[in-house]
């Protein structure tokens, strides 16, 4: 029974990934209005747990900064009361990730290059060691000139990352000659 209901909770995560969005993986009000409803619909339960990230996500996009950090936060803390579990990396990465986003909304470079890193701390997960991360975070430290820590990551992201089938190397090498990479998908992640 534990195993079917990992299996649909899984598919369920997979089916958001693959939602249509913008290039730069822009949410509406209608995905945060989503998102915040499902967390509602969780209430205190165990599911909540995999709600968070999408609550942190789009609230980040829409400029709550304070409810995207709040979110990211409890995403964080929760995901460390709930090891083991599959969805722990996930939550590392996103709580992570939103955090650095949040900070460079705020004008703190410093703080989002140090998220950007601990994202890349991660275990890993079977998402992110198939697919591999977001990296909208990355992206927009690169347009800043902040070279050396998005290299760092990407060697980080190595050590999950199973199936990046060279991309890592490509990013690492347009990063260094100046160029922000083409991060197609992984920037709706």
């Amino acid at each position: 029974m534990a195993l079917g209901l990992g299996v649909f909770v899984l598919t369920l995560w997979i089916l958001r990934q693959v939602r249509t969005a913008h290039p730069d993986a822009s949410y509406s009000r209608r995905d945060h209005d989503r998102a915040l409803s499902e967390l509602a619909a969780a209430a205190g339960g165990p599911g909540r747990y995999f709600e968070l990230a999408d609550a942190a996500k789009t609230a980040v996009y829409l400029g709550t900064l304070e409810e995207a950090e709040e979110y990211a936060r409890e995403l964080l803390t929760t995901a460390e009361a709930s090891k083991p579990c599959w969805n722990f990396g996930n939550a590392i990465h996103d709580g992570h990730v939103v955090l650095g986003l949040v900070a460079l909304r705020r004008g703190d470079v410093d703080a989002a290059k140090r998220e950007l890193l601990r994202a890349g701390d991660t275990p890993g997960s079977p998402q992110l060691n198939t697919f591999g991360p977001n990296m909208l975070l990355a992206k927009e430290l690169l347009q800043r000139g902040e070279v050396s820590t998005v290299v760092e990551y990407f060697a980080r992201c190595r050590k999950f990352w199973e199936r990046e089938r060279g991309r890592l190397d490509r990013w690492t090498k347009d990063a260094r000659e100046g160029r922000t990479p083409d991060f197609g998908a992984n920037l709706v992640f």
